[in-house]
């Protein structure tokens, strides 16, 4: 393996992938640089604390990028996952929209990010803070959506917030603090190419609904 620079997060981020990926699928003793052994199941969590070791590389920074995929606008059908610094490449090939998913990134990452979408300054500053009320914001033909968000974690409601960039021909969401995973969310839009013929404005409407169906147990919670 040729490991990739020491700035290059998108090299970075292929790696880990691949790498988690190739442990997941062998289930078995993963042996790599200095003779550190793996063995049995690997969690992701795991592979990235060992490439930290190995290599110097923060795991804060390989778990910003959650997850970054293109669709096909007239099939609804995901055609692949592409590292960051192939969006813009990407979004030159006709009938096709991007999802980005970030979590807490940070400003180099949200600079990157800003390069690839061609977004306003005020978006990016915006979308890298956290602690913001709930708005909706016009950028030319750009939405910036902010909604808090609410769990329940035990006994107790944990608050957060998720930001929204959404554009004709992508879907930014970045989680701040306490919110859930849109993990499901993705997989149920996936599920329903019908639907993602609509392309980010589907998506958004989809991330809407996960954040007010999440507030039902903290109401009542409150209401016990």
């Amino acid at each position: 393996v040729t490991l990739p620079a020491h700035g290059d997060l998108a090299a970075k981020v292929r790696v880990v992938r691949d790498g988690y990926r190739f442990v997941k699928e062998v289930q078995g003793h993963f042996l790599v640089k200095q003779g550190l052994v793996m063995q049995g199941e690997v969690k992701q969590g795991d592979f990235l604390l060992l490439c930290w070791h190995l290599f110097g590389w923060n795991p804060r920074v390989m778990t910003m990028v959650v997850n970054c995929a293109v669709y096909n606008r007239r099939s609804g059908l995901k055609l692949r996952d592409i590292p960051i610094d192939l969006i813009s490449e990407s979004l030159e090939e006709p009938d096709t929209f991007v999802w980005l998913g970030l979590h807490e990134p940070d400003v180099a990452l949200m600079q990157q990010v800003q390069a690839e979408f061609g977004l306003h300054d005020l978006v990016v500053e915006d979308a890298h803070r956290a602690h913001q009320r709930p708005k909706l914001e016009v950028h030319n033909d750009v939405l910036f959506v902010v909604m808090h968000t609410a769990r329940m974690v035990g006994e107790e409601s944990k608050l957060g917030e998720t930001h929204v960039i959404l554009g004709p021909r992508f879907i930014i969401s970045i989680r701040h603090g306490a919110s859930q995973s849109y993990a499901s969310v993705r997989e149920r839009c996936e599920h329903n190419p019908k639907m993602m013929v609509h392309g980010p404005g589907y998506v958004l409407h989809a991330i809407m609904d996960f954040v007010i169906d999440n507030y039902f147990p903290v109401v009542e919670a409150y209401r016990s």
